[in-house]
């Protein structure tokens, strides 16, 4: 466990606060996350 889940729905109420968006926490979205994490972006 890595914690990457936990973050993601913890954002979500920032992204609403800051953007006026709540975001999907989807399949697609986690595996873009992990794909940035492992380049060091």
């Amino acid at each position: 466990l890595g914690g990457l889940g936990m973050l993601l729905h913890q954002s979500r109420p920032a992204w609403r606060t800051w953007f006026g968006i709540d975001p999907e926490i989807t399949k697609n979205l986690r595996s873009l996350m992990e794909q940035d994490i492992l380049q060091g972006v």
